[in-house]
């Protein structure tokens, strides 16, 4: 398994948020790499699971629409994992997962093909009004 290493992170988030996110704790002077990975995983799992029913998936990391969905479900992970009130997801990101659990049952449903689409037909396929930190650029 293992489709992305924890730097693929950093195509979502700051260096500062992977450390809070990662640790639990603002004074943190580094990341931690097992959660990140942690986050990672269970991401990647959650897209073959769905995916499941359209046939293998390479075990090669994948580009375009599928890594950017695997990505966006690995932040979710990093978000949900934090305590209380710190487990809710900014409002930016709350509308980009929707976006991409769409694109994924698309892809579940057959309605788009599995491939390694560019993100630039990623957006035209969902028309998003708006960016999150300009991940979607």
């Amino acid at each position: 398994m293992a489709w992305f290493a924890p730097e693929a992170l950093a195509t979502r988030l700051s260096p500062l948020e992977l450390r809070q996110l990662s640790t639990g704790d603002g004074r943190a002077t580094a990341q931690d790499d097992t959660v990140l990975q942690a986050v990672l995983d269970r991401a990647e799992t959650e897209v073959r699971s769905v995916l499941s029913g359209r046939g293998t998936l390479a075990d090669t990391t994948p580009t375009g629409a599928l890594a950017d969905i695997t990505l966006d479900l690995a932040v979710e992970g990093l978000f949900l994992r934090q305590p209380g009130a710190a487990a809710k997801l900014p409002e930016g990101w709350v509308d980009r997962l929707k976006r991409s659990r769409q694109l994924l049952d698309r892809f579940a449903s057959g309605e788009i093909p599995i491939s390694t689409l560019p993100v630039s037909h990623r957006l035209a396929a969902l028309n998003p009004a708006s960016t999150v930190d300009g991940a979607f650029l």
